[in-house]
C-alpha cells in the first residue's frame, strides 16, 4: 500500500531525530571518558541524559505512529527490530552516564556509594538478556586516532586488549566506545553507519581496510621516509641521530605488522644514503664493500659511526672545559635568569610530561615533567632526576645566576649531563643540561583538561602533560632556549580566547592566560 503524506512526513522527521541522537550518543561517550568528577562535566553530562531521555519519548510517540501504518508483517517486524535496537542503544547512553556519575560519587565517599551499594564497579544495567552485561566501559586513556595508517597498529593494538576482547561489553557499547576515538579522516570513514551491533563488525572490518591494510602501511611509512629532512654535515650529529631514529622507528612499525625488512630493503637503501653528507656514504661504502647491501647491514654500520662520533663530541667536549680555566674568582661569564608566578589568574606554562632516559645506559629511565622556558639560557636538571638516571657528569661549568627583581649575582658551579627525552615516533632529543638541587617550587593551577574542556579550538588535540585538579606539580627538567626549538616544531593553534597550543615533539604544549580556567 502507498505511502501517504503525513506518513512520509513522520519516517523523515523520525530519521532526522535518530540523526541528532547518534551525535548525542557519540558525544556522551566522549564526555564519559574525560569526566573527572568536576561540577562542569557533570552539568554536561545531566544535559545529555535529559536531552536523550526527551529524544527517547519523542522517537516512541514517531515509531509507534508508524507501526500502525504497516500492513504486512514482515514490515511491521522488521520496523520493531530496527526501532528497538535504537531505543536500545539509547539506554545504554543513559546507563553509561549514570554509572559514570555515580562511580565518581562513590570515589568521592571514599569508596561507598552513598545510597548504600558496595561498588558502582559491580552495577550493571539488567534491562535486556542478550547474554552480554550492559557495564560502563573502563577509563582508560586511549589515545584517538585521526586516520594516520603509520599509528593505526597501535591504535588498534590498544583498543583489541582493552574493548574489543572484552565479552562482558556489548558490540553497541563497543561500537560507542570506539567511535567516540575517532577524529578526521577516521571518523568520516565509519560515520554513514548506524550504532547497532551488526554493524561493530562492519565498522572494525572498514577501519582495518582503509588503514592497516600491508600497502597502504607501506606505502605511508615510504612516504614519510621520502620527507625525512637530510644531514648536510659529518658534524651534525643531532640531525644524524634523529635520522637513524627515524628509520628505526620506520622498520619496527613496519615489523609489527609482519613485514620483513627484506621486502622493502632494497628500495630503501638508497633512499636512506640520500639522506646522510657524502664523506659518510663513501665511509659506509667502504665497510659494506661491493656485497649486495641490505637495510640491517647499512644501519648496523651507521649506527657505528653515529656512536662514534657522539662519543668524540664528549671528549672534546672534556677536553675543552680544562684549558683555560682562570682562576677560582673568574667564573665563566654565563648568565641565565627565569621567573615563575604562582597566581589564581589560571595563566598555564608550557609543561610537558615524557620519559627521560640515560643516554649511556637506556634501561635507566624516568617519567619526568618538562617545562619549557625560552626566558632561560641554559637548560637544567634536578638533582633528584640526575640521581634516579645514573647520570655521570661531562664537566662542570661556574654559571653566573641573575634572579629576576634584583641586581646582584650569584655564582654556581654546576654539573653538566647529558640525557635523552623520547618524543612521538620513538624519535630521541638529546640535550645537555646542568644539575641543580631544585628546578623551582611545585608550579600550581595547571588545569589543562579544564581549559580544553572551554575553548573549541583546542578540541581533539593529543596534549603533551594532562592536569585535572589544582596538584602541585614537580618539575625536573627545564628546557631553556638552548634546545627549546629543537622541541618545537613551529605549529601553533590560537583561538578568540583561552591558551594558545604549540606543538612539539612531544604533542600538543599549552600556553597563556585563560581566566576562566580557574573556579
Amino acid at each position: 500500500m502507498a505511502k501517504d503524506e503525513s506518513t512520509n512526513k513522520r519516517e523523515k522527521s523520525r530519521t532526522a531525530h535518530r540523526s541528532y541522537t547518534r551525535k548525542l550518543i557519540h558525544k556522551a561517550g566522549e564526555v564519559c571518558n574525560n569526566y573527572d568528577g568536576t561540577q562542569p562535566g557533570e552539568i554536561k553530562l545531566e544535559g545529555l541524559k535529559r536531552d536523550l531521555s526527551e529524544k527517547l519519548t519523542i522517537l516512541d510517540k514517531l515509531d509507534n505512529s508508524i507501526i500502525e501504518t504497516v500492513d504486512e508483517e514482515k514490515d511491521i517486524e522488521g520496523e520493531i527490530n530496527e526501532s528497538s535496537e535504537f531505543r536500545r542503544s539509547i539506554h545504554e547512553a543513559i546507563s553509561q552516564i549514570d554509572l559514570c556519575l555515580q562511580e565518581h560519587k562513590v570515589k568521592h565517599n571514599g569508596g561507598h556509594d552513598p545510597n548504600g551499594s558496595l561498588s558502582s564497579s559491580s552495577m550493571v544495567n539488567s534491562s535486556y538478556s542478550d547474554g552480554k552485561q550492559n557495564v560502563r566501559l573502563p577509563k582508560l586513556n586511549l589515545k584517538h586516532f585521526k586516520g594516520d595508517p603509520i599509528k593505526f597498529q597501535a591504535f588498534w593494538d590498544s583498543f583489541e586488549t582493552t574493548i574489543h576482547n572484552n565479552e562482558d561489553v556489548s558490540d553497541v557499547n563497543k561500537m560507542s566506545y570506539l567511535v567516540s576515538l575517532l577524529e578526521g579522516p577516521a571518523y568520516s570513514a565509519v560515520a554513514g553507519l548506524s550504532l547497532t551491533s551488526a554493524n561493530y563488525k562492519t565498522e572494525v572490518d572498514t577501519l582495518k581496510e582503509r588503514f592497516g591494510c600491508e600497502e597502504v602501511v607501506i606505502s605511508a611509512h615510504m612516504d614519510a621516509l621520502l620527507k625525512l629532512p637530510g644531514a648536510n654535515t659529518n658534524s651534525d650529529t643531532k640531525k644524524l641521530r634523529g635520522i637513524y631514529d627515524e628509520v628505526e622507528q620506520h622498520v619496527r612499525g613496519l615489523k609489527a605488522v609482519g613485514i620483513s625488512s627484506k621486502q622493502y630493503g632494497k628500495l630503501l637503501v638508497p633512499i636512506l644514503m640520500n639522506k646522510i653528507p657524502q664523506e659518510l656514504q663513501l665511509i659506509i661504502t667502504r665497510k659494506l664493500g661491493k656485497e649486495k647491501w641490505d637495510l640491517d647491514a647499512l644501519q648496523n654500520t651507521f649506527k657505528e659511526e653515529l656512536e662514534a662520533r657522539e662519543m668524540c663530541e664528549f671528549v672534546t667536549a672534556s677536553r675543552n672545559n680544562n684549558k683555560g680555566k682562570g682562576p677560582p674568582d673568574s667564573p665563566k661569564s654565563n648568565p641565565t635568569a627565569t621567573v615563575f608566578s604562582d597566581t589564581e589568574e589560571g595563566i598555564l606554562l608550557q609543561t610537558a610530561t615524557a620519559p627521560v632516559c640515560n643516554p649511556r645506559r637506556p634501561e635507566k629511565i624516568v617519567s619526568a615533567r618538562i617545562l619549557f622556558d625560552s626566558g632561560s639560557q641554559k637548560t637544567y636538571i634536578s638533582k633528584r632526576l640526575k640521581d634516579a638516571l645514573g647520570l655521570s657528569p661531562l664537566k662542570s661549568d661556574r654559571l653566573i645566576i641573575k634572579t629576576f627583581g634584583t641586581a646582584g649575582e650569584m655564582v654556581k658551579t654546576c654539573e653538566e649531563v647529558q640525557v635523552s627525552v623520547q618524543g612521538n615516533r620513538d624519535l630521541n632529543l638529546y640535550l645537555t643540561a646542568h644539575c641543580v638541587p631544585i628546578i623551582c617550587a611545585p608550579l600550581q593551577n595547571q588545569r589543562i583538561e579544564v581549559a580544553v574542556r572551554e575553548f573549541p579550538h583546542l578540541e581533539g588535540l593529543e596534549l603533551a602533560d594532562s592536569v585535572h585538579d589544582k596538584s602541585e606539580l614537580e618539575v625536573d627538567l627545564l628546557v631553556g632556549s638552548d634546545f627549546y626549538w629543537q622541541f618545537m616544531t613551529g605549529r601553533v593553534q590560537k583561538g578568540e580566547a583561552g591558551p594558545t597550543a604549540i606543538e612539539s615533539h612531544l604533542e600538543w604544549i599549552l600556553s597563556g592566560p585563560s581566566s576562566s580556567v580557574t573556579c
